[in-house]
């Protein structure tokens, strides 16, 4: 007797495991779940954890995850199987976005706050998104923070050097 699979015309509910302050993140972006679509960052980056083979599920260890619901037309082009294995890649992409953003509103909200601004518009920062001091340590931020500022400094002034 051979194995049967049985699709349903359901869409597939992918329970991804994330860092804390980056599922705080996405639920304030996307709210408790995010439809998959070719439309969205998040959506893209979802389909490609599916597949057509079959690969056994993993044991959901964390407590912190973020959902994405996949529509089936999706899952019949793409496979109806998710890739597990993919799950570390997408939270990496998602931390990366996490932090894209936070520079971003850091850079904008800094020069409007004057002196200690920077401080200032990263505690706002993890405020806004409920990010506690246990998830992420705002003293470490502050410090990734001014070392991506300085990257950036340095990238510019070796584009002006090769321009010149």
């Amino acid at each position: 007797m051979a194995a049967e699979l049985i699709y349903t015309k359901e869409p597939l509910r992918v329970k991804v495991p994330m860092k804390p302050y980056v599922v705080k993140f996405l639920l304030k972006k996307f709210g408790k779940t995010h439809k998959a679509s070719k439309n969205s960052w998040l959506g893209l980056n979802a389909i490609e954890l599916l597949r057509k083979d079959y690969c056994k599920p993993v044991k959901l260890t964390s407590k912190n995850y973020f959902t994405i619901v996949i529509p089936y037309s999706l899952c019949v082009q793409n496979g109806h199987f998710v890739d597990y294995t993919k799950f570390p890649e997408l939270e990496k992409k998602c931390e990366n976005i996490f932090r894209n953003f936070m520079y971003d509103f850091i850079q904008i909200n800094s020069v409007n706050a004057g002196s200690g601004g920077v401080t200032r518009s990263l505690r706002n920062f993890l405020a806004f998104y409920k990010i506690n001091e246990d998830e992420l340590k705002s003293d470490s931020v502050y410090r990734q923070y001014m070392r991506y500022l300085n990257e950036q400094m340095t990238d510019l002034k070796t584009d002006k050097k090769k321009a010149s």
